[in-house]
């Protein structure tokens, strides 16, 4: 008896397959959260979120693994990171179901162990991707990757983003709820400077975030340097998103911990004449500024009290400390093509 036997796709199949799964996956882990699908009750999840305590657990193979934020006193409903390294034994097991929620870890693009989390449902429950909004999506990738080296540098390995994050993002340009936040890190032996900058939602999730070099001499690089990067890295990337969308109306906040960097990008009154062009840093300034006066939407410069410990905790406190261990993390080990 001849046994059945399965040709060799052609190639072409094979490309598309893993086109897809690129799309769906990124290392193992799904990129976006899955729908309002995964409520039936028969449902088993290997990833879920313990919502009084933000404590994560993992269910393999019968084995449960727990993980606490690596940064604490955030406000609720805020993004937090967590650490593949950093697991405990699970102690929520008997708490009320109500309590606990599927969720997506989101792994960082220069860190393997190092992850957020989204809740699943939370941001497709509305969202159906069409084929035109694919293909906004490959532009918009493309439109990024095509930027001047000097941008390209300053964006980082380039960062995941999602057709249905974009979409999200511009919706929340358009409603005004739209925060961005930056935060610069420098090595005065080296010389050397990065930034990290991230896009929340009003309630604090994550939605998209990298980190990159701020280059220059090392011997005149400074902590206000780097801080100016990711102010303009920021304008950058919603000038471009703006552009693509063909949004004409909106508002954005820019939460920043360096109030003069704020104060020379966002001054509506600049001193005119030879001087200003002299000032420390000018070629970063001066980017900046010129984005945000061409956009048509409001950017607001807003400062954030930097490692903040005091009890009148807020939301930019949280995405301060977030982009500012990104920074720290990119400063310690960067990755391959982006040493400052």
């Amino acid at each position: 008896m001849e046994m059945a036997t399965t040709g060799t796709p052609r190639y072409t199949i094979v490309a598309i397959m893993e086109s897809s799964s690129n799309v769906l996956e990124f290392k193992g882990k799904l990129r976006v959260p899955l729908g309002d699908w995964i409520q039936p009750q028969h449902q088993q999840w290997e990833w879920t979120i313990y919502i009084p305590t933000q404590l994560v657990v993992r269910e393999e193979g019968g084995i449960r693994q727990a993980y606490r934020p690596l940064i604490g006193g955030t406000t609720r409903g805020t993004v937090q990171l967590y650490s593949l390294n950093s697991s405990e034994p699970d102690e929520e097991r008997e708490a009320m179901v109500a309590d606990w929620a599927v969720v997506t870890p989101v792994f960082s693009d220069f860190s393997e162990d190092l992850f957020s989390i989204q809740k699943s449902g939370s941001l497709l429950q509305e969202t159906v991707a069409t084929e035109q909004q694919e293909a906004l999506f490959l532009s918009f990738q493309d439109r990024l990757l095509s930027s001047a080296d000097f941008f390209r540098r300053l964006i980082g390995p380039f960062p995941m983003l999602t057709d249905a994050t974009m979409t999200a993002i511009g919706i929340y340009i358009k409603e005004g709820t739209l925060l961005t936040c930056s935060d610069g890190s420098m090595d005065p032996e080296q010389g050397t400077a990065c930034q990290a900058w991230l896009f929340a939602d009003r309630e604090g999730h994550v939605l998209w975030q990298g980190a990159g070099p701020v280059d220059g001499n090392p011997e005149w690089v400074t902590s206000y340097r780097s801080e100016l990067g990711g102010i303009a890295i920021i304008l950058y990337l919603l000038q471009q998103m703006v552009e693509h969308l063909g949004i004409s109306v909106g508002s954005v906040t820019l939460y920043c911990d360096n109030q003069g960097a704020l104060d020379n990008v966002f001054d509506e009154h600049p001193k005119r004449g030879i001087f200003p062009m002299l000032a420390r840093d000018y070629d970063f300034l001066g980017v900046a500024r010129k984005i945000w006066r061409g956009m048509p939407i409001r950017v607001q410069g807003v400062w954030v009290k930097g490692h903040y410990k005091g009890d009148d905790r807020e939301i930019k406190h949280d995405l301060n400390d977030v982009a500012d261990y990104f920074a720290t993390q990119f400063q310690r080990n960067p990755p391959e093509g982006f040493r400052p």
